[in-house]
């Protein structure tokens, strides 16, 4: 199996491959239908998930990786805080866990919506994770994101060119307010 992060360098960031909307729609119904598995199971709700635990069959199915581990997770709080790598693992983290002084291993659904979010924006705009179009440090961007305006602060999403009921979809999993984000069973049916 091939790591979505390899992919995202080489394919998602890379303007001389050409992916098509339907292609990129597909990813992300699959991470939808994996998740809408996910969170009807016992397991419940992913906590950490991102694109660098998407994977991406010989198919090109894509398959969530790396739930079900919150016990081995610790080590992300122990590391040094200073460091980019520290940061840049919370990219993909909804704001209300951000701002929690112990967010719950486990995660939330809610929570792992958002994540979902971002990861669409990554498969929409090809620019990286939480691209906004700044010069912006992941400390910055999660500084921003934690204390930044009601509306929340959100990666630059209007320079996408594609289809208007997936950028709504995309704005309706990062909300602000966990309540006002779909859950996957609504988004699978969609």
């Amino acid at each position: 199996m091939k790591d979505l992060q390899h992919e995202h360098m080489d394919i998602l960031e890379n303007e001389e491959i050409k992916l098509d909307w339907m292609f990129r729609f597909s990813l992300m119904h699959d991470v939808v239908k994996g998740m809408a598995y996910l969170h009807s199971s016992e397991i419940r709700s992913h906590g950490n998930l991102k694109s660098t635990n998407c994977v991406v069959d010989s198919r090109f199915v894509l398959k969530i990786a790396d739930f079900g581990l919150h016990s081995i997770r610790i080590y992300d709080e122990n590391d040094n805080e200073d460091s980019y790598a520290h940061w840049r693992r919370k990219l993909w983290t909804a704001p209300e866990l951000l701002r929690m002084h112990s967010p719950p291993l486990e995660g939330t659904q809610k929570g792992d919506v958002y994540s979902f979010a971002i990861i669409a924006h990554e498969i929409v705009v090809r620019q990286g994770v939480f691209y906004t179009g700044n010069d912006m440090s992941p400390k910055e961007i999660i500084e921003n994101v934690m204390y930044g305006s009601k509306t929340g602060f959100r990666p630059l999403l209007e320079l996408a060119n594609c289809d208007e009921g997936i950028m709504q979809v995309v704005r309706k999993c990062w909300a602000e307010e966990p309540t006002d984000r779909p859950d996957f069973q609504t988004l699978n049916q969609s």
